[in-house]
């Protein structure tokens, strides 16, 4: 049984071989070949890239009908099948063979079934997952549906507006694959209904889609992705995901919410030289679309107003842009791919070719912007309103299968292009002038400082207006006291600098008609030498309460599609699921804190099952090699959690502790993990046994999971586990009680690890001797290089289940300078006042700077774990435990200079 709607084999284009005739090993294998219409089988060999045989690389990987159910909010997904082509290939893409749809659909907790909208995420599986020659360009989620508007430019383009169902956050439009024009049916090249499916003919020519590659986040905009990439699928990882904003038609107070739901993609034969990974570059250009991949429109200085039917006019001024693939080798660039541009809207008298008349400006290597001025507008109201774009390609192609006998299909003979919604605006009045921003007397202040009289000068200031310092990863500074001076060319104001990062932000005047100026960075922060006291606290959003925190580890990705972004365990749920979420934030963007969703694993429980102090992640890293992200979870903390970098749990590599030694309740049998630079997976564990009270000494054993080269896996080497239970023993105290792993840190410059271990003294809970331990790891078994008693004595949270107030990590960012970069963050307890401290250390255990970067609270609200990025400014970000019967949802700042401290 084939997908109902099927072009190119359908669900799968990859199932393509060359001009050349043959078949490849690699290639699943076929039943049958589909027929053209005419009753003549053709060669599945024949369909290809443009490149060797003049084939449009368009291939359809599936279609399928998705019905939501408002009451469980669960998305029922159908592949669409036919009756009249047995090629079998849909068991590629659907169980039993595959685990898996290739489509799956999550519901975002932002739906309102009652008015139709829903908020959901889209996840595409590539159909032949680990196999690299398939490697998809330029693929795209459809969602099919009605549309009761009809372009005037192409009276056969429809499309949905409001009261359809709409695609509200679409990358784009595009009339491949529409079931009214591709109607061949019962072949391979139309949409062909089975007896499973419903009998749903959408009518729209045009589609909104969303762009899946595997740069882009589920809410990254097209335009921002990587051109080296060139918009890739690759068959590994194979799984990536997009949000859609639905909103479904609506009838009354009923919603229909089936709809249907294509997938397409680009491809073309790779150079066989490089098998068998076949790299990006190893596809030609014609592996990508032919028409653009992207179109975005911005306002560029419109003039265009309404107030009322006596007044009105201006010009819509916009700056379109176009992306496209090919125009990398097209000595013109993106004009020379293109033969219109077209632009149509309400506002507009007719639609117009802009392309003879637009400034074209150079942009990316991929890209033209297309300054464009529209008058003598047909204006009745003020608002927003839609603008259809039409980029048509100068290709003769157009959408005939590009097989012999191709033009006995029925395909749309309109021309090929790319669509594009945009949104242009209406003033509601005159535009008045802009403020203008010439300059500010001082422009430069420190850190911590109060700046009164500061003089503003420039053009056009209304009475009233605001002066801000912006930057974007920084809380806007507003100033206060503002006056503006008659002519308004001055404004005085006063600026207060406390916690304001070091370095360069734009002078902002914002007039009461909302217009503003901007002086780009011409205002500077300077700083004292060394630690600022503190960066501010900055609060984490997004809903769900944060508690317990303060037995969690964070850290800031290096590697993957979300490198740069902190993760962070949400909550504690003492409840019987156990539910242990995880999210993500923006560690850059103080201003925007707004946590993201990223996974959720099964949380530990105590052992007596009652889910009390069921506790968070001890140690979270990322591996450097592959991006996997480890975690050590739960309440016993013996299990070490894998996920992908995608945030995708892989529960079939979960690390566990399983000797007959492995401690019960209330002992940290992984206190700390850390990756090495070959990716092995390096670990510290207690395998005391039995324990009574807190007296008895722990044995600590040091652990090594080699990554293996031919799977994800981590398999022990034996050959490095040891016991250095005596190499953590503080000579300066008297250890009588338990004591532990605080956390371990990993050279990548030596291949050396680092262990800071804490020895309880007097008996006491709150106090500690802390010890750091060197280990070569160049030698089998590791060996003891060094032991330094560096401070102490610290604070510890009370209990032996709870976590050190004691975290070090090295800084990766220049491994030749790594050796003055080992970071300890660390708390101690000075005649009752809490201080928090950031210490540096050389390779040697040398301290080279211990600065106080915190002063009072108490232990309950203090820092818990330090995490660095590796970017320019190299600031460590630090998670705040929770106050005392309160909830964390906070964390501080402290920059690291990259000399001088």
């Amino acid at each position: 049984m084939l997908h109902k709607f099927v072009a190119v084999l359908a669900i799968s284009g990859f199932i393509a071989l060359s001009c050349a005739g043959g078949s490849s090993p690699a290639l699943p294998s076929l039943d049958s070949n589909p027929t053209d219409g005419t009753g003549n089988t053709q060669d599945l060999n024949s369909f290809t890239g443009r490149d060797s045989c003049g084939a449009l690389p368009r291939q359809l990987w599936g279609y399928y009908s998705i019905s939501i159910d408002p009451e469980s909010m669960e998305a029922e997904i159908a592949p669409l099948r036919g009756a009249e082509f047995t090629a079998n290939v849909t068991r590629f893409m659907q169980p039993p063979i595959s685990p898996t749809n290739m489509v799956s659909i999550s519901l975002l907790s932002g739906s309102d079934p009652s008015t139709g909208y829903f908020d959901v995420e889209v996840t595409l599986r590539h159909p032949f997952p680990g196999i690299p020659l398939y490697r998809g360009f330029d693929v795209r989620g459809i969602l099919v549906s009605d549309g009761s508007a009809t372009s005037e430019h192409d009276s056969s383009a429809t499309y949905a507006v409001d009261g359809d169902t709409v695609l509200l956050n679409a990358d784009g439009l595009t009339r491949w694959w529409n079931p009214t024009e591709f109607t061949s049916y019962g072949s391979i090249f139309g949409y062909t209904p089975g007896k499973l499916a419903p009998q749903v003919y959408p009518d729209a020519t045009l589609n909104s889609f969303k762009y899946f590659a595997d740069d882009l986040d589920s809410e990254d905009p097209v335009y921002g992705t990587d051109t080296d990439m060139r918009g890739t699928f690759p068959t590994s990882p194979g799984v990536y995901s997009r949000r859609y904003e639905i909103q479904f038609a609506m009838d009354g107070p009923d919603v229909d919410f089936t709809f249907n739901y294509a997938v397409d993609a680009s491809w073309a034969e790779p150079d066989s030289a490089g098998a068998p990974n076949y790299d990006v570059e190893d596809y030609a250009l014609s592996a990508n679309s032919v028409e653009p991949y992207c179109i975005s429109v911005v306002d560029n200085g419109s003039t265009a107003f309404y107030e009322d039917a006596d007044n009105f006019g201006g010009e819509l001024n916009l700056a379109v842009r176009i992306y496209d693939w090919q125009a990398v080798e097209n000595p013109d660039g993106v004009p020379g791919e293109l033969n219109a541009l077209w632009l149509e809207s309400p506002v507009m008298q007719s639609p117009v070719d802009v392309l003879g008349s637009a400034t074209i400006l150079p942009d990316g290597p991929t890209s033209s912007v297309f300054e464009v001025s529209l008058g003598n507008l047909d204006l009745n109201g003020s608002g927003d309103f839609p603008m259809l774009v039409f980029a048509e390609v100068t290709e003769d192609l157009g959408y005939e299968p590009q097989i012999d006998g191709g033009d006995m299909f029925d395909y749309p003979d309109n021309p090929l292009g790319a669509y594009f919604m945009a949104t242009v605006h209406i003033a509601g009045e005159g535009i008045t002038d802009a403020p203008v921003v010439l300059s500010i007397d001082p422009d430069n202040g420190m850190y911590d400082e109060i700046l009164t009289d500061v003089l503003v000068g420039g053009l056009n200031f209304q009475s009233g207006a605001q002066v801000e310092l912006r930057r974007d990863d920084w809380p806007t500074i507003e100033a206060s006291n503002e006056s503006t001076s008659p002519d308004g060319t001055e404004i005085t104001c006063d600026l207060d600098l406390a916690d304001a990062a070091e370095g360069y932000w734009d002078v902002v005047v914002i007039n009461p008609d909302t217009m503003e100026g901007i002086l780009e960075d011409g205002f500077l922060v300077t700083c004292n030498d060394g630690v600022h006291a503190d960066e501010s606290r900055h609060y984490l959003t997004g809903g769900l309460e944060w508690k317990y925190c303060q037995r969690c580890a964070i850290t800031i990705l290096e590697t993957g599609p979300y490198a740069g972004e902190a993760i962070l365990r949400r909550s504690w749920e003492p409840d019987t699921t156990f539910t242990s979420p995880y999210v993500r934030f923006d560690p850059d963007n103080a201003a925007n804190t707004t946590p993201v969703d990223f996974f959720s694993l099964p949380a530990r429980d105590a052992s007596d099952g009652s889910g009390n102090y069921l506790t968070g992640t001890n140690d979270i890293d990322q591996n450097p090699v592959n991006g996997h992200i480890a975690v050590i979870n739960g309440r016993m903390f013996e299990v070490i959690q894998i996920v992908d970098e995608n945030g995708t749990p892989m529960p079939s590599e979960n690390i566990i502790v399983t000797d007959p030694q492995t401690l019960p309740d209330y002992r940290l049998t992984i206190p700390a993990i850390d990756f090495d630079e070959n990716g092995d997976l390096w670990l510290v564990a207690n395998v005391t046994g039995n324990p009574e009270g807190y007296t008895v000494q722990p044995t600590w054993q040091m652990r090594h999971y080699e990554l293996q080269e031919t799977s994800p896996y981590y398999v022990e080497d034996e050959s490095d586990r040891i016991d250095i239970t005596d190499d953590l023993v503080n000579p300066d105290t008297n250890p009588t009680h338990m004591y532990y792993i605080a956390d371990i840190a990993i050279s990548f410059e030596e291949n050396t690890m680092v262990i800071a271990s804490a020895t309880y003294i007097g008996g006491s809970f709150y106090n500690s001797k802390a010890l750091f331990s060197k280990y070569d790891l160049n030698t089998t078994p590791p060996t003891l290089l060094a032991t330094e008693d560096l401070v102490g004595p610290i604070q510890l949270i009370r209990g032996l289940s709870k976590c050190s107030k004691l975290d070090i990590e090295y800084d990766h960012s220049d491994p030749g300078q790594e050796t003055c970069r080992l970071v300890c963050l660390y708390q101690v307890n000075s005649g009752g006042v809490f201080e928090d401290h950031i210490m540096k250390l050389d390779s040697d255990l040398n301290i080279l700077a211990d600065e106080t970067v915190l002063v009072g609270g108490d232990m309950w609200d203090a820092p818990q774990s330090i995490a660095i990025n590796i970017d320019s400014d190299l600031r460590n970000l630090v998670s705040m435990d929770m106050q005392l019967g309160g909830a964390l949802n906070d964390f501080y700042y402290f920059p690291m200079p990259s000399s001088g401290w």
